[in-house]
């Protein structure tokens, strides 16, 4: 109530603040009459009593504003006269002002931007009830990280936790045809188990959730996006049969706007039941039985008392009682212990594909912030030098220099305000590039990066942070002056050429070495990226096209591969065609366990380990991986004759050494397999992986899934496409055709952070060698104008222009060398944080090193070079005269 009577009065204040005035000035006048009356009455003469009762009082209006200090809107008042004055002041200053807010909106945009990404992929919580009480459970192998679990395994740790109040499982979100009758089209669906919606706290838009009753049932909930794009928003959508891959299930309920899922960043359409598990994710083995099949993301729900260290111990007990069921092989363990930590953010999913990324250009964009405030506090000061006899007359006035510091301020943070503003348009447009980049190497993202709360909370503190790192200096070195030569009109200090190291020398010198940090980085980035692309992957990317295939049950039909085969290799253009288990360079791989090779004798679990994949006939002359001995597989390598399998170089050294390895035997999985070949190394999961033992058996003896489809053409790949996807409808209309790409394509996925961290920090570093020469030139360009009498001096003595212009020159040499020396120095420092980011180069590279600093230090040199050469050029008689 206190509270509400101040805030009524000070409006009624505000609004009564020239009958206030009125008030004042009698009352003022009323007590000079008074001192005058009691002056006159000792004796004095009324008009000296007068002037020393003014004198004593300091004056009326010292006394005015004081009292006005006083009054609640006193402080409001003066700080609307700051804004008028500063805007009336950067108005008279347009390149000026222009210059400043472009710099700071793409500062401030760029980190904006950076950070509205980070918050919506690392920070925000899932759209769920109580988020904080949601855990997310990791599995691991003894030797590493698995991740998902198996169904039973699943089973075990519902049923058995005493901490969590529900356990639930979801599936990996898997590419389905789905639609209503004949109306089909590519949609991510996600089997889960019959808690799903209870355990995460989602209450349907319309009709139910998923329950445990359903866990039998074809049943299904559509996301509200779907239900908006394909039903219209129809509430009668209940009810209704959805076709999934040839499978029907009815829909039972529509989940509410915005929420996507257990994962940040997927885009899920449809949340299946586990009924649909055959029409979803077909195989030879019943996924809701199998042990060792681990396929499952768990998620628990605590208990209002429990804690996440309760839950981690408690997951130990019943790891061991898995095991102590069978639920572990001896000689695999691939549930050794399970890993608790926070679900509030969902599971790991984009996170691990972009935190890297956008930590890095977090770096890179608060460097970028860094330099054009240096920069901006170097104008400002160059400014402020105009601005002297201005800030010494106001001083001279009776102002104090704290007062004329908070004017000058309030200039900087109404640059940085306007720089803010239009920096979030900048973000804006920045995030849908990121989005567009990141989507084409990772898939479609679902992420809201419209800005909320936080993110216009931490852009309005990077703006007032940014004024005030760029202003508070120039403003206090401002009003570090004295006044009275200041206010002397032809007063002019001569500079003599020994120039003492100041704030604007220090300035200087942190843009250098903050924009060599960035330049060299950027450099070293970019180097990488073209490693990358250059790097020797072992088969010839070139005119490949992959098809890869969804879920489709092809294992009991043991000649369709042949019969793909056959009929693309008949389209006109394709030179050749194969078939794989494993995409090349694709996210997932296959390993083995178990090789046993006559006369080896393993010393541990790891030698008998190897990368695997199953590749059909001519798939080495499809990619282009030369065999080195021996021959391909071909279409006599079937199951009823002798396992056969093609080993890399890299394989065969480290168990043959110099002996030939064609002709040799060795057992796997109760088989014995003959070498027939070996092909040359070649990259299998990653550009970077060093070279790994690679065993390729032959498809046609195996019931594999074909997974992708390999075709070597003429002319342009993608030229085909139409016309290998209807000889593929022709073999098998049923064939869930996922995506249709080029190798090299893919090859570009794999190096998309390296090419975002490249391409943005190249952009960057060019943007702020820019700004930095920008505002070397702008400093010594005002500097020759200030010391235009002195150097019109100089040359009426005898100085040459050469002279001249080394001295001008000499004002840049110092803070550039300084900046050069302790930026190469940081980045030396930098070396183990770069080195994990870096291939096929060290941090310390010397070439590259040795590049920035010769690109930096020349385009310095030029920016300083264009005033010095206006500056030996004056004519002494104009610029004696000048004032």
């Amino acid at each position: 109530m206190n509270w509400q009577r101040w805030r009524w009065k000070y409006w009624m204040d505000a609004f009564r603040r020239r009958q206030l005035n009125q008030n004042l000035d009698e009352e003022i006048n009323a007590h000079v009459a008074l001192e005058v009356r009691r002056r006159v009455e000792l004796g004095e003469l009324p008009e000296e009593a007068r002037t020393a009762a003014l004198r004593e009082m300091r004056g009326i209006a010292f006394v005015k504003e004081a009292t006005r200090d006083a009054w609640a809107w006193g402080t409001y008042e003066r700080l609307a006269q700051d804004l008028r004055y500063a805007m009336r002041t950067l108005r008279k200053s347009p390149v000026f002002t222009g210059i400043a807010i472009l710099s700071l909106a793409l500062g401030i945009g760029a980190n904006t931007a950076i950070f509205t990404m980070i918050n919506a992929v690392l920070l925000q919580t899932l759209p769920v009830d109580n988020p904080e009480h949601l855990v997310l459970l990791t599995s691991y192998q003894r030797d590493g990280l698995v991740g998902n679990f198996a169904y039973p395994d699943y089973q075990q740790l519902r049923e058995g936790s005493r901490v969590f109040s529900g356990v639930l499982a979801a599936s990996r979100p898997t590419p389905a045809n789905a639609g209503v009758k004949n109306e089909l089209e590519r949609v991510l669906v996600q089997n889960v188990s019959g808690n799903y919606f209870s355990v995460l706290g989602v209450r349907p838009l319309i009709g139910r959730i998923l329950s445990e009753n359903d866990e039998n049932s074809a049943t299904a909930v559509i996301s509200h996006s779907y239900w908006q794009r394909i039903f219209g928003g129809d509430p009668s959508v209940l009810g209704k049969s959805l076709t999934i891959n040839g499978s029907l299930c009815s829909i039972i309920g529509v989940a509410p706007a915005g929420f996507f899922g257990e994962t940040v960043g997927q885009s899920t359409d449809i949340w299946l039941s586990m009924a649909t598990l055959q029409a979803v994710r077909p195989g030879p083995f019943n996924l809701r039985s199998a042990r060792f099949v681990t396929w499952l993301y768990l998620m628990g729900r605590l208990k209002p008392d429990a804690t996440i260290e309760q839950a981690s111990s408690e997951a130990q007990v019943l790891v061991a009682r898995l095991h102590a069921a069978g639920g572990s092989v001896p000689e695999n363990d691939y549930l050794h212990h399970i890993v608790m930590e926070s679900g509030s953010r969902g599971s790991a999913g984009l996170r691990n594909s972009l935190s890297g990324v956008l930590l890095v250009l977090m770096v890179l964009v608060a460097f970028v912030l860094l330099i054009a405030c240096t920069n901006l506090a170097g104008l400002l000061l160059a400014r402020a030098t105009s601005r002297q006899r201005e800030i010494a007359t106001r001083l001279a006035l009776g102002a104090t220099r704290l007062r004329v510091v908070r004017q000058l301020l309030t200039e900087s943070l109404l640059l940085a305000i306007l720089g803010g503003l239009i920096g979030l348009m900048f973000a804006v447009g920045m995030n849908r590039f990121l989005l567009s980049m990141a989507s084409e190497g990772i898939g479609a993202i679902n992420i809201n990066l419209y800005p909320d709360g936080r993110v216009l909370l931490f852009s309005a503190a990077v703006a007032v942070l940014a004024g005030i790192m760029f202003g508070l200096a120039p403003a206090i070195q401002a009003v570090r002056i004295d006044v009275g030569p200041k206010l002397k009109t032809h007063s002019r200090t001569l500079t003599t050429g020994a120039r003492r190291w100041g704030l604007r020398n220090a300035l200087i010198t942190v843009q250098i070495t903050l924009s060599l940090v960035l330049l060299a980085g950027s450099l070293l980035f970019t180097r990488t990226l073209w490693n990358l692309k250059t790097v020797d992957t072992g088969f010839q990317p070139d005119n490949v096209l992959l098809v890869g295939f969804g879920p489709h049950d092809q294992r009991q039909e043991t000649d369709l591969a042949s019969r793909v085969i056959e009929r693309v290799s008949a389209i006109p253009g394709v030179q050749s065609a194969s078939v794989s288990v494993n995409t090349p360079l694709g996210s997932d791989g296959s390993g083995v366990t178990g090789l046993e090779f006559p006369g080896y004798t393993p010393r541990n679990e790891d030698d008998q380990k190897a990368r695997a994949n199953w590749v059909g006939p001519e798939y080495f002359k499809t990619l282009g991986i030369p065999l080195i001995r021996g021959r391909e597989f071909s279409f006599s390598d079937t199951a009823g004759n002798q396992s056969v399998a093609i080993i890399n170089e890299t394989m065969a050294r480290f168990y043959f050494g110099d002996r030939p390895a064609v002709g040799q035997r060795f057992r796997f999985s109760d088989r014995e397999y003959e070498i027939v070949g070996v092909a040359r190394d070649a990259k299998y999961r990653a550009l970077r992986e060093s070279t790994p033992r690679m065993v390729y058996f032959a498809f046609l003896q195996n019931r594999a899934g074909m997974n992708t489809l390999q075709l070597q053409t003429a002319g342009s790949p993608l030229e085909l496409a139409s016309a290998v996807r209807a000889a593929i409808g022709d073999v098998d209309g049923r064939l869930n055709i996922r995506e249709i790409a080029t190798l090299s394509s893919l090859i570009d996925r794999t190096i998309l952070p390296e090419y975002l961290v490249a391409s943005l920090s190249s952009f960057f570093s060019t943007l702020t060698l820019l700004l930095v020469c920008i505002g070397i030139y702008g400093t010594l360009a005002f500097t020759v104008s200030t010391r235009t009498n002195e150097i019109g001096i100089r040359i009426a003595l005898g100085a040459g222009r050469a002279s001249v212009l080394l001295m001008v020159i000499h004002d840049i040499v110092l803070p550039l060398a300084a900046g050069l020396v302790s930026g190469l120095l940081i980045v030396l420092a930098s070396g183990p944080l770069l080195t994990s980011l870096l291939f096929g180069l060290s941090p310390s590279d010397p070439w590259t090193l040795a590049f920035a600093v010769l690109l930096f230090a020349a385009g310095a040199l030029l920016a300083g070079y264009i005033p010095a050469r206006v500056a030996s050029r004056v004519d002494p008689v104009t610029a004696l005269r000048f004032e």
